[in-house]
């Protein structure tokens, strides 16, 4: 099976490497991931600027077919699947350096990237590894082989991903693996403001997370820190038809809208 590897904390960070070292020795594996860091850059294509690519090599894994693109996650996973003439049967995005959990996921450049390859119509894989900077990422990449290993046998919808999460712990102090929901994911609100020499503003954004995390058993941040890796099915369609059914639009009159005074 030919593997396609993306991510959104760039070419040359240790997760990516990590997770195609672990999976060179089952499938025939392609990086193509941005050239710098692009955490946060969620499902966002580049539309008003050329996207430079160039084949490089990367020396812990000279056998491994590398590119490096100026562009964003799901540049790089839509230019790979399309564009390279590379095989690609399947997707995986990660490992991403900190975890992305709950609602989270709509930021997550991992995530996109993964979205991108199953819009496209390959099944795909996001992985992500907590706390925030980890150094050992063994127990996410073998978790990941495992889910690949089960997406083959159990193929999912088309636009649905996989987002797995697993704590940097050794493998043998995992405490098993859980179907999780999204947690509400909360910040500070105020961005951390400064002045440049020149004296004109800039903002930094807000990195405290004051998340309470819930007390349901099937909430991914709660199973996370609890020592559990975390499996959560994401589909694109993310319209809420349950609230739908519940709406009464059966007033829409443009032409009367003058009889309503806005306050």
């Amino acid at each position: 099976m030919n593997l396609l590897l993306s991510n959104d904390d760039g070419i040359y960070a240790a997760g990516i490497r990590f997770l195609a070292q672990e999976l060179k020795n089952h499938y025939n594996i392609t990086i193509v991931a941005p050239e710098s860091q692009k955490s946060g850059a969620s499902h966002s294509l580049t539309c008003i600027k050329p996207v430079r690519v160039r084949q490089i090599t990367l020396h812990e894994l000279p056998d491994i077919p590398s590119y490096a693109v100026e562009g964003t996650p799901a540049d790089c996973v839509r230019i790979g699947c399309t564009s390279l003439e590379i095989p690609v049967d399947f997707v995986v995005s990660g490992i991403n350096h900190g975890a992305n959990l709950g609602s989270d996921v709509l930021y997550s450049g991992t995530v996109g990237a993964a979205m991108e390859g199953a819009l496209i119509g390959k099944p795909a894989l996001a992985v992500s590894c907590y706390p925030i900077q980890p150094v050992d990422f063994s127990a996410a990449s073998r978790a990941a082989l495992w889910t690949i290993e089960y997406m083959r046998r159990n193929p999912l919808p088309q636009g649905m991903i996989l987002n797995l999460n697993a704590p940097e712990l050794p493998i043998s102090e995992i405490k098993g693996l859980r179907l999780a929901g999204l947690e509400l994911q909360k910040y500070e609100e105020l961005h951390a403001q400064f002045e440049d020499p020149f004296g004109a503003r800039y903002f930094w954004a807000p990195l405290g997370k004051i998340t309470e995390p819930s007390k349901l058993d099937y909430t991914d941040e709660r199973c996370v820190q609890e020592g559990y890796v975390t499996l959560t099915p994401i589909h694109y369609d993310i319209a809420c038809y349950s609230y739908m059914e519940s709406m009464d639009v059966s007033g829409f009159n443009l032409s009367e809208l003058y009889r309503y005074k806005v306050e």
